[in-house]
């Protein structure tokens, strides 16, 4: 055992007492808690920013990953407000839905604007990250990493690929505030959009969600990976991700029946009870920024 493993928590936490900047934070710690040790580490991350600068062009500039199962109420919503905020391509991983997701899907799969794979099994959320990061990595400039009931909300600018346009070329992953939005007294599903019938959340950011240079980051993550460049952690008021984790009560209860693409069916039974909702049904200010999409959303839903 290493001096490091030895000592893990304490060098953690001294690295977390005097280095001021998260970003470094977070690359030291990745790079001594890799398994390789920590000179693999930067010498797998010069190879890395080596291959992203030799691919300087890619087809997409903004595309979007997911993985769904049995989510197709939710669908048209979430790829048009996509659609609407600058999104050029959306890869999506069917976990062996068996609603009318195809038939929602099939246009968007015609136009191009959609890729579908079907994945089949159990816990298969990270190995399809992985697998789009690996395949399309060289397609798309940016990868915006979400769930089907996660959106991401730049406030400063008119859509995503705006805000991603103004950073600095040295970043290569944008942690988002991932802010969760609570049930707004909705016991039954409402008939409007998930994003204009949900609009109450939480004071505090719980943790973040992340839009990657794939050719960027050493593996597939659910919230914030491992990169080889810089990482940015804007504040809420730049760019934020909304999570309508709850939704109402009964739209709470069949995500039961749907399972859990990252822990399972059995986790699902076990965690999705009233005690979990209650605990994430957070609606403690009125947030209505992205209601200024609505508008322009229902148009294209109109079409």
């Amino acid at each position: 055992m290493s001096f490091y493993q030895k000592h893990r928590k304490t060098i953690r936490r001294l690295i977390s007492t005097f280095v001021p900047v998260r970003s470094w934070r977070h690359r030291i710690t990745s790079a001594l808690d890799y398994p390789e040790g920590w000179r693999a580490f930067l010498k797998q991350a010069r190879q890395m920013k080596h291959i992203d600068k030799s691919h300087p062009h890619q087809k997409h500039f903004l595309s979007v990953l997911a993985i769904i199962k049995n989510e197709s109420a939710y669908l048209p919503e979430w790829l048009e407000y996509y659609s609407l905020l600058g999104v050029d391509k959306i890869y999506i991983y069917d976990n062996e839905s068996d609603d009318n997701t195809m038939e929602i899907l099939k246009p968007y799969i015609d136009s191009g604007f959609v890729e579908y794979k079907y994945w089949p099994g159990q816990r298969q959320q990270l190995p399809a990250y992985r697998h789009c990061i690996e395949t399309h990595k060289f397609d798309t400039t940016w990868l915006a990493v979400v769930d089907l009931d996660e959106f991401i909300l730049p406030i400063k600018h008119g859509n995503i690929a705006d805000y991603l346009r103004s950073l600095p070329k040295s970043v290569g992953q944008v942690s988002t505030p991932w802010l969760f939005f609570g049930s707004n007294g909705h016991v039954e599903k409402p008939s409007g959009l998930v994003i204009e019938s949900y609009t109450k959340s939480a004071r505090k950011i719980w943790h973040r969600k992340s839009i990657i240079n794939p050719r960027l980051i050493f593996d597939a993550f659910v919230h914030v990976g491992v990169c080889a460049s810089k990482t940015i952690y804007p504040n809420k008021n730049v760019i934020r991700t909304n999570h309508y984790y709850c939704k109402s009560w009964a739209e709470y209860q069949r995500r039961k029946s749907r399972g859990d693409v990252m822990h399972g069916q059995t986790f699902a039974e076990n965690t999705f009870q009233r005690a979990d909702f209650d605990k994430h049904d957070m609606n403690d200010i009125e947030d209505t920024a992205i209601l200024k999409h609505v508008p322009e959303l229902n148009k294209k839903l109109r079409k």
